[in-house]
């Protein structure tokens, strides 16, 4: 008859190799051995009922061992791996594809953050130059019993005058006479593409009755009431989409025109010279009529939103 040993393998930790040293042989006395030809008689280790405690000791000691070890790890080649050595952590592939997919998003985002959060600081700048420009106007027209705005800008005052007069209700730190300039030096874009001759252009207002206020915004006076009722009429020449004039048969100009009612206009660059100097961004009219003031043209009034396209000077 040939004696089988039991079949029992455990990897101890370094304190449980040391308990090795005082655990009973299984081979030792007393221990029945298993006929081969009668593996019923016996199965591995249950033939050693008397060695039971000290196999349950030595189990609970791998048990604890693991149970400190082991750590779950991941990587991009096995999605789930554990070993009862290592420490969660990410591969340096794995840092640098996230590090990419951010970079990437924030590229995308970022930008129009930037444009969304800019418009929204111009959008209430607009707002409270309106609010001040009108208040400004309603205490002039009280103060000096104007019956209609359009006694201030009628023909009994010049432009220079006016911005004197607007001076009493709006802090002025320096008022720049018409044709002189000093005030406003920057050229003004349209609210979108304006060509001439094939070109895009800008507004000049240098030349314009103007002032600077406390605030750092700066206005102009525009006065179109000239006969003192304020109705006239607006002409300019008719062209085709990049600014080209437009000729009827005998080569002559296309002239167009249109009755108006405003009495003058005050265009005010909330932020003066600096960006976008731009009609519809930073830089707005408001209309003086008889008796209303309205800036009609430009979208923060009722949509509460900038309309505007930015675009370069002399592009074809």
């Amino acid at each position: 008859m040939q004696r089988l040993r039991c079949p029992l393998t455990l990897t101890l930790s370094p304190k449980g190799r040391e308990d090795k040293k005082n655990i009973p042989s299984l081979e030792g006395r007393g221990s029945k051995g298993v006929d081969e030809n009668h593996p019923s008689s016996g199965t591995m280790c249950h033939l050693l009922p008397q060695r039971g405690e000290w196999i349950k000791k030595i189990l609970k000691r791998v048990q604890d061992d693991m149970n400190i070890s082991l750590k779950r790890t991941y990587s991009h080649i096995n999605l789930f791996t554990y070993s009862p050595y290592k420490k969660a952590a990410f591969t340096l592939a794995e840092v640098l594809v996230t590090l990419g997919i951010i970079g990437v998003v924030a590229a995308m985002t970022i930008p129009t953050l930037i444009a969304d959060y800019k418009d929204k600081v111009l959008l209430n700048q607009a707002k409270n130059s309106y609010s001040k420009l009108s208040n400004a106007l309603i205490m002039t027209k009280s103060q000096n019993g104007f019956d209609s705005y359009g006694e201030l800008f009628g023909p009994s005052y010049t432009s220079d005058e006016i911005v004197e007069i607007l001076s009493k209700n709006l802090k002025m730190v320096k008022i720049c006479k018409g044709n002189q300039g000093g005030c406003w030096n920057w050229k003004t874009k349209y609210n979108k593409k304006t060509y001439q001759n094939g070109k895009t252009i800008y507004r000049d207002f240098s030349k314009s009755s103007s002032a600077i206020l406390s605030d750092g915004s700066v206005i102009l006076i525009n006065r179109y009431n000239h006969n003192g009722d304020c109705k006239w009429t607006n002409t300019w020449t008719k062209t085709d989409n990049k600014g080209n004039p437009l000729k009827d048969e005998n080569g002559n100009e296309i002239k167009v025109s249109s009755d108006e009612g405003r009495c003058g206009s005050i265009v005010i660059d909330a932020n003066g010279a600096k960006g976008p100097n731009q009609l519809g961004a930073d830089t707005w009219d408001l209309d003086v009529y008889p008796q209303k003031l309205t800036a009609q043209y430009h979208s923060f009034l009722y949509k509460d939103k900038l309309e505007y396209e930015n675009y370069q000077e002399g592009v074809e």
